[in-house]
């Protein structure tokens, strides 16, 4: 025990060691890793039960690669929860967007750009001329978001290496 006198008061400080990251304070290494949660939102936009192709085929892609989470990321303590937002066609400039813990994905790569394109589908659902999102990585664009690039995205945030081999 330490004594120090601080403004006419006389302090004690007991001063116990702390148990490291992987020990207990009884010394047993606690074999736990800490629990992550990843929530993934997609959101797309919905008229009448219908979803342009671009944003549906995103929206497959999706769903597999989150399945695919599921089962690898459980043994890492890695909690995956999806939500999907239907949009109206006001909000169509967020359409074929996933965010990551409320990041856009795009914001997780170093590298990668939002751009818009024409997309007759969406045109077709809402009846005037429209464009879509889509992803743009140097000089590649990608209208459909890619299962790597979801991949990636994911082992990025999460700082997951084991996640790592869907990058290759």
């Amino acid at each position: 025990m330490k004594n120090k006198i601080v403004s006419g008061m006389l302090c004690f400080a007991l001063i116990l060691p702390l148990p490291l990251f992987g020990q207990t304070a009884g010394n047993k290494t606690d074999t736990t890793i800490p629990k992550q949660k990843l929530t993934i939102e997609w959101k797309h936009l919905e008229k009448d039960g219908i979803t342009c192709v671009r944003c549906s085929n995103t929206g497959k892609t999706l769903l597999q690669v989150i399945e695919e989470m599921k089962k690898t990321c459980k043994k890492q303590q890695i909690e995956i929860e999806f939500k999907e937002t239907k949009l109206a066609a006001d909000r169509i400039k967020e359409s074929n967007e996933i965010l990551m813990n409320g990041i856009p994905i795009e914001k997780i790569l170093s590298n990668a750009q939002v751009f818009e394109s024409d997309c007759p589908s969406c045109s077709s659902i809402t009846g005037q001329s429209n464009c879509c999102r889509g992803i743009k990585i140097e000089e590649k664009k990608y209208e459909e978001i890619p299962e790597e690039m979801i991949w990636k995205s994911a082992c990025k945030l999460l700082k997951c290496e084991l996640l790592g081999k869907k990058n290759d």
